[in-house]
């Protein structure tokens, strides 16, 4: 009974003194704190995973967007700009043009094959699919990107006659942020 009763206190002071203590302001993440009457055995910490490399990323150049004011025909609407994917193995440059209505649910063609677009008034996104013949797998690798326009001084947003035109000069760097892959049988 003696023997019980002193493990039963032994044991809920070993678990006390074991347990972390919070610092008023929170440890790194890479850290943690232990009481310094602490007799347990520290744990490894855990490092919060880095980012992975995208798969590839794609250029975008000389971005121009023509959006027709209301009451102006939306035939006078288009989008234009060269697509670039820099890899080597999939080496890969279009021009992408889409007149009319810009704005769609469903992936344009660039001209050619090989690479699709969608604009809508937040974000372009890009499509393109490829062939790794040594996997034998095809992928289809997804790159969105947020337009960002601003209007104004400084700004990427003109306002023209008839409508606004929205352009980039600088070249635009697309990460793919998603993937699909098949194999062929």
């Amino acid at each position: 009974m003696q023997f019980t009763l002193l493990l039963s206190i032994f044991s809920l002071a070993l678990f006390t003194s074991a347990a972390p203590q919070l610092r008023p302001e929170p440890p790194s993440p890479t850290t943690l704190t232990f009481h310094p009457a602490s007799t347990s055995i520290p744990l490894s910490t855990s490092t919060a995973a880095a980012s992975p490399e995208p798969l590839a990323i794609f250029t975008v150049r000389d971005f121009v967007a023509f959006v027709a004011d209301n009451g102006t025909a939306s035939t006078a609407n288009y989008v234009k700009f060269y697509f670039i994917d820099p890899r080597p193995d999939f080496t890969l440059a279009l021009n992408c043009l889409l007149n009319g209505t810009i704005y769609k649910p469903l992936f344009s063609s660039c001209e050619g094959r090989g690479a699709k677009f969608r604009l809508n008034d937040g974000q372009l996104e890009i499509k393109r699919d490829w062939h790794v013949v040594e996997d034998r797998a095809w992928i289809i690798g997804f790159a969105p990107q947020g337009t960002y326009w601003k209007e104004g001084e400084g700004g990427n947003v003109t306002k023209v006659e008839g409508g606004k035109l929205y352009t980039r000069t600088a070249e635009w760097q697309f990460p793919i942020k998603s993937a699909i892959a098949s194999w062929d049988p």
